[in-house]
């Protein structure tokens, strides 16, 4: 599978101020037809990256 057949992600934020960059990066692998998405700021105790967690939903046949 690849990313035409994702028809779901949700995003965990370190800080929700970045959802702009987030979503324009988003944008580079999802040209038509966006899946449903959901954004959200978790609160993480150890120090690492902005993104801490991209979750996909996906089928097995592209729905376009």
């Amino acid at each position: 599978m690849d990313f035409p057949n994702v028809v779901f992600s949700t995003i965990y934020l370190r800080d929700v101020k970045d959802e702009g960059s987030v979503v324009s990066l988003y944008g580079t692998f999802f040209k038509n037809n966006f899946p449903a998405r959901t954004t959200l700021q978790q609160n993480f105790d150890m120090k690492s990256e902005d993104v801490e967690q991209i979750s996909f939903i996906a089928v097995r046949q592209p729905l376009h």
